[in-house]
């Protein structure tokens, strides 16, 4: 019985609040995930985003180059929770919300926020590993 309460905490924790861990490693790469954004708590700079993370990344090995975007989405923001801390990014003129760089292995919270109150507009959120020019 007891192998039972452990396989049922392991089940619990690789869906931590509800929300599907997705593999990140290079030769996954380029995914694609989609959402809506937008939430009903204020996070500051990165606008309103929902209670629980949009998506959950695991980063299986440090990664020397990794990207984030959001498209197809007007005053859409990227915020990251990781074991590094908290990452904001806001579009500047008319390019869209992304971090990237070196990405330590790990799992991260990955909330879609936006800059326009009680907006859930659509957006995709694009995960690559290879650099391109602006």
């Amino acid at each position: 019985m007891a192998q039972r309460g452990f396989w049922l905490g392991l089940g619990l924790l690789l869906t931590a609040c509800g929300v599907p861990l997705v593999a990140v490693s290079p030769e996954l790469l380029p995914l694609t995930l989609e959402g809506r954004a937008g939430g009903e708590v204020g996070s500051g700079q990165c606008g309103s985003v929902n209670r629980r993370p949009n998506h959950r990344l695991q980063i299986a090995e440090d990664m020397d180059y990794l990207k984030l975007e959001v498209r197809d989405a007007r005053n859409v923001t990227l915020l990251v929770k990781g074991a590094d801390g908290v990452l904001c990014a806001t579009p500047i003129q008319n390019r869209p919300a992304q971090i990237s760089g070196y990405w330590q292995a790990g799992v991260y919270e990955i909330f879609i926020g936006s800059l326009d109150p009680g907006q859930s507009p659509p957006y995709r959120l694009v995960v690559s590993g290879a650099k391109s020019l602006p």
